[in-house]
């Protein structure tokens, strides 16, 4: 695994972990995310995503009627593809009590002339 890949992984845990521990005011500081979440422009993205999150996560609560949670991290929920020309795309399978949910998180990371990484995040539902 090379220093990309590492990091790559290091950035995943990270927001994974994040996202496990509800601790969204951090998310933003973590990784990019995608625009597309936002309803003011990019700076509110990360808030709206987690809002989503929230009321899906509640909303699979009260329909299966148990306990649905972002676990944390796995390294086995990670699929990835290779860094070629300075760009990579990951997938994140999130778990809920280690099992599947129906969506998962999409990563993708650049790197610039200088070797510095930078990734959007989005989620695939």
């Amino acid at each position: 695994m090379n220093n990309m890949e590492k990091e790559a992984y290091i950035i995943i845990e990270n927001v994974v972990n994040c996202l496990a521990e509800k601790n969204y005011e951090i998310l933003g500081s973590l990784i990019e995310i995608d625009e597309s979440w936002s309803d003011e422009g990019a700076d509110n993205a990360a808030e709206c995503f987690a809002e989503w999150l929230e009321g899906q996560l509640e909303m699979w609560i009260e329909d299966y009627e148990k306990e649905i949670i972002i676990d944390f991290y796995d390294e086995k929920q990670v699929d990835p593809y290779a860094f070629s020309n300075g760009k990579a795309y990951y997938e994140y399978r999130p778990t809920s009590n280690g099992e599947p949910l129906d969506f998962w998180f999409e990563i993708e990371f650049s790197e610039d002339e200088e070797g510095n990484l930078s990734a959007v995040f989005n989620v695939n539902i």
